[in-house]
């Protein structure tokens, strides 16, 4: 019981300093409240300090594992070696590294792309469609729409991005092998779902397959694969 008040608490607080919109104060708390709970519940700090560490009329925060560690190394850093020369002639290979892809299955072509600067408090996050872009004046407000292969803003790529960048690759090169090092996902943390996520790293392993068929391809999972991340 306590542990759904706190929840409960927790997204009201989120909403009412405007820390994030409504729905992701609401979706962030479900995704993370039991393990903020937990952290909560085992921490050394007394409940004055806790509240400090938000709101600074509650009282005085401060972390002791903030404060600097002197570590002295015996005998002083080893010398830095310089990375050894390969002599001609030994056989090379040709690796294709992937890693952060970050692909958004939410984008949305012609969504505000330069959120970053939200006045209005209305994004969590940008090139996608939320309740007020759905609206012909939120559609006109919208001042640069997000493009069809993605852009360098507060977004992550679409997937025909990501699936067109393998097919010119594949074109133009040839691997003895891949290896994908994680974070598949988008950073909007607060929508993962096991069945979302675990789609989406098959959907990714097929294109791969699809493009470079009878190439080995080796995974490794990263923080964002976790439900909820970093689990």
């Amino acid at each position: 019981m306590y542990c759904e008040i706190a929840k409960k608490t927790s997204a009201n607080t989120c909403v009412n300093l405007q820390i994030e919109q409504p729905y992701v104060c609401d979706k962030i708390i479900e995704e993370f409240g039991n393990e903020i709970y937990f952290a909560i519940e085992h921490s050394y700090l007394e409940p004055h300090e806790f509240c400090g560490a938000f709101i600074k009329e509650c009282g005085t925060y401060e972390n002791p594992l903030n404060q600097p560690w002197p570590l002295t190394i015996p005998g002083n850093k080893p010398a830095v070696k310089p990375w050894p020369t390969v002599p001609d002639g030994k056989p090379k290979m040709r690796v294709l590294h992937l890693a952060d892809i970050h692909v958004d299955r939410e984008y949305a072509i012609g969504s505000e792309s330069l959120c970053s600067n939200d006045e209005g408090f209305v994004y969590a996050f940008c090139c996608r469609d939320y309740p007020p872009d759905n609206s012909a004046g939120g559609k006109a407000a919208i001042k640069f729409p997000a493009p069809k292969w993605g852009i360098a803003e507060n977004c992550d790529i679409p997937f025909i991005t990501f699936d067109e960048s393998m097919r010119l690759i594949s074109l133009q090169e040839k691997f003895d092998y891949i290896i994908v090092t994680g974070d598949l996902e988008s950073h909007a943390i607060w929508d993962y779902e096991k069945e979302t996520t675990a789609a989406n790293i098959a959907n990714i392993t097929a294109t791969l397959l699809k493009y470079f068929p009878g190439i080995p391809v080796y995974q490794a999972v990263g923080n964002h694969e976790g439900v909820p991340m970093d689990a």
